[in-house]
């Protein structure tokens, strides 16, 4: 069993280590800083009970009975022990469930950030938009979209909003409407920072889910950092419980746990009522026209914003804020409690909601069921722990994070890290793009060949063995790749124009990039449709990045090296390494570039060789294993 608990510590740290999960780390730390302490407790406990000093303890100060066979002392701290140890278990257990709910929010706001405006695909804001009833589409052969948007009812959003009597659909709208208008306010309404948080905040580098993360990781892993207020308000709190059982001896036990544990869960649905309520409030108010809001929030998606970092896009989209439709002020920016005085409620009303787990937990390997009426409360008090953790808590989770967001200042350090992941993220594309262009030529010399070439039937083949290799490459990878597509998919029509990968090849200083993307259109061009799918251009990556060979990739490295450096020196300057970039639009400048060679070096490097920019771009832009 030692040996199984440290494989599979061993096998957890080194996979939350290698994808840079900083809270799950976390988390595991906390878990295996509570088995120790327990253990070190149940030592203490073993010697204590075979020293006899229990026994002699226990004859002192239990004056009453006589002892045969058994120490009482022993047995009780034994129980109380376990019973810790049991409370502590399920608190761990209730922790990991909810890093698997967060996760699932994290996947919606990463959602939320990539949803265009515009657009007929059936994810864009104004199908959802039309779906609900707002907006209808209306035949116009004169518009150069054959319809015209025309508003059917206003959009209700704030205090005049229900939050419980609405459709599921207009709760998913108004969770992504929400999210929007706070995001854009984080963004542009930028007058109330300081000089230094203007400076930094890029909209075309932010994250603003990223942004999001590590705050609602700190609201999770507040349920395991139990401080010593916690402990003492929740003792206080499982004192009533008792002395109504004291009280009313008659009153069966299964029907008192139901009524608290169901108590227990009103309680967590008051407090996500009154934070989706005080966050409905803080909210900027967005125009009661759905077309408006549209106005709003075009070109806002984080691909369209990313699209002026993208090598060789030359005719890229600006950043202004729409001038005709703007948000509103918020109803409100005072709260109930502050951020936190939340934060301890939460904590409070999950170790009470752990408590009463194990309480059911113990009953069941203490008594066993009696049937009937009692097994039926029983079954109903169990089932409120779910609903707890997969409905209430989730809620408070979401909107206790955008809580934080809303009345706490922006973090400059946060936004620094926020930064420099999507300048990592520019650069890996790069580097991508160098493997694909680099794969084009040596492909051309197969499809060239007859023999080697059957026209559809190996881009059939090609297409299969391509995505077997996407699918066995890292998700982290295979996400960033997918957002680099929706970036040249500005109107999320499901396929790019060949222009794009064109101009990104001509700016990296390929010799011929036309016949390049050429090549690499006739690898997967199995419809002869001649048009890049985002299937299409998962199979070309999966062969030319996660199945490149080491050597090629140097090699690939060393072409681009080779174009960045006009003079013919052998050695580059940081500057024209950032200069050379920056011509790309690949999104760093010279005190990124400094930065990251001091951090991959450890020393300043003014200049590098061929092969420390090999290393250097290689250590960015290769697949995690």
């Amino acid at each position: 069993l030692s040996a199984c608990f440290g494989w599979f510590e061993h096998k957890a740290r080194h996979k939350f280590t290698s994808r840079g999960r900083e809270t799950a780390l976390q988390f595991l730390e906390a878990f295996f800083k509570e088995v120790t302490v327990l253990g070190f407790v149940f030592l203490v406990l073993f010697i204590l009970s075979h020293t006899g000093t229990c026994d002699k303890i226990g004859r002192r100060i239990l004056v009453h009975g006589t002892f045969s066979g058994h120490d009482p002392l022993c047995e009780t701290l034994e129980t109380v022990h376990m019973m810790i140890f049991f409370l502590l278990m399920v608190l761990l257990a209730q922790v990991a469930i909810l890093f698997t709910v967060s996760a699932t929010i994290t996947t919606d706001w990463t959602q939320f950030e990539r949803l265009v405006a515009y657009g007929t695909a059936k994810g864009s804001l104004e199908s959802r938009f039309v779906q609900a009833g707002y907006l209808e589409r209306r035949p116009s052969p004169e518009d150069p979209q054959s319809y015209v948007l025309m508003n059917r009812q206003p959009y209700v959003f704030g205090r005049q909003a229900s939050l419980y009597r609405a459709s599921a659909h207009d709760k998913s709208l108004r969770r992504i409407v929400q999210w929007r208008a706070l995001r854009h306010n984080f963004l542009f309404a930028t007058h109330w920072d300081s000089y230094r948080i203007r400076g930094m905040l890029d909209p075309s580098l932010f994250n603003f889910e990223k942004y999001l993360r590590p705050i609602m990781s700190k609201v999770v892993l507040s349920v395991i950092h139990i401080d010593r207020f916690t402990w003492i308000i929740t003792l206080v709190l499982l004192v009533g419980p008792f002395y109504a059982r004291r009280l009313c001896p008659w009153l069966p036990k299964e029907v008192l746990v139901c009524i608290l544990v169901w108590l227990l869960a009103l309680a967590g649905f008051a407090m996500a009522r009154t934070l989706q309520k005080e966050v409905m409030h803080m909210t900027p108010q967005v125009p009661r026209e759905a077309s408006s809001i549209l106005h709003v929030f075009s070109d806002e998606s984080i691909q369209m914003l990313r699209r002026r970092r993208l090598p060789g896009w030359s005719s890229q989209p600006g950043l202004e804020v729409n001038s005709e439709a703007k948000l509103g002020a918020p109803i409100s920016l005072e709260s109930t409690f502050s951020s936190k005085t939340y934060t301890a409620l939460f904590r409070i009303l999950s170790l009470l909601q752990a408590a009463s787990v194990t309480f059911l937990l113990l009953s069941h390997m203490s008594i066993s069921p009696l049937g009937g009426w009692r097994t039926c409360l029983t079954i109903l008090a169990w089932a409120e722990w779910p609903l707890m953790l997969f409905v209430i808590v989730p809620t408070i989770i979401r909107t206790l994070t955008l809580f934080m967001v809303i009345v706490s200042n922006k973090d400059p350090e946060l936004i620094r890290q926020v930064n420099l992941e999507s300048k990592l993220s520019n650069l890996r594309d790069y580097v991508r793009l160098l493997q694909l262009a680099g794969f084009a030529g040596r492909m051309l010399p197969v499809l060239q060949s007859s023999k080697r070439w059957k026209g559809q039937q190996s881009a059939i083949a090609f297409i299969i063995q391509g995505l077997r290799k996407w699918e066995a490459m890292p998700e982290d990878d295979k996400e960033e790749i997918v957002l680099l597509f929706e970036a040249w998919d500005g109107a999320a029509t499901g396929s790019m124009e060949t222009r794009e990968l064109v101009e990104a090849f001509a700016s990296m200083g390929t010799s011929d990039p036309q016949a390049l993307v050429t090549s690499l259109m006739a690898l997967v061009d199995y419809d002869g449709v001649n048009r890049l799918t985002l299937m299409k251009f998962k199979a070309l990556v999966g062969m030319a990045v996660g199945d490149a060979m080491p050597e090629e990739r140097k090699l690939d490295i060393l072409r681009a090296f080779a174009a960045l450096d006009t003079q013919n020196s052998g050695s580059l300057s940081a500057f024209e390494v950032a200069d050379g970039l920056r011509s790309m639009h690949v999104g760093v400048d010279r005190e990124d570039v400094y930065h990251l060679l001091l951090l991959h070096f450890g020393v300043a490097k003014p200049y590098v060789t061929p092969y420390e920019f090999v290393e250097w771009l290689l250590a960015n832009g290769e697949p995690v294993d």
